[in-house]
């Protein structure tokens, strides 16, 4: 495949960035910081932009293995924690999951999260505290599934 048969409408600014070379690259953001590099705009595709502007309280993803849903979810809370005060939830199969893939993986809350608004994760506690004073707990609901309540208070 050439970059001539890649649809760049359906790549996100960073994917687009990518498919340069290296000086162009560097020309654009080699000046840029931990936090410019943390912004949702650059990461996310255009399909994923639609649930991450969405001001509902409630968002769901489809999407098949690979599709962004995690990092999708990650950008959309850690954007409505910088917000006004809300109450949100994470919900995965175990807790492992919701560690493992939803705070902890390369998608999760930690690794999208700028160094001026990082949360502080606390496993034995399942608890992440979020800059702001938002702060996730989890609790079990069913038999199986693991709710991850996301508390997000303006300060």
């Amino acid at each position: 495949m050439s970059i001539l048969d890649v649809d760049l409408d359906n790549l996100s600014i960073m994917e687009q960035i990518a498919l340069l070379d290296e000086i162009e690259r560097e020309s654009i953001i080699g000046d840029w910081s931990p936090d410019d590099l943390a912004d949702a705009e650059l990461w996310l595709r255009p399909d994923q932009l639609d649930a991450y502007h969405d001001e509902a309280s409630i968002v769901g993803i489809m999407a098949g293995r690979g599709g962004g849903k995690t990092l999708t979810g990650s950008e959309w809370s850690k954007k409505k924690a910088q917000g006004e005060p809300t109450i949100g939830h994470l919900v995965g199969r175990t807790v492992s999951d919701v560690r493992d893939v939803m705070i902890q993986g390369e998608s999760g809350i930690l690794a999208v999260s700028a160094p001026s608004f990082m949360p502080v994760y606390t496993p034995s506690l399942r608890k992440l505290v979020m800059p702001r004073s938002s702060r996730t707990s989890s609790s079990p609901t069913g038999s199986s599934p693991t709710k991850v309540s996301l508390t997000a208070s303006g300060t």
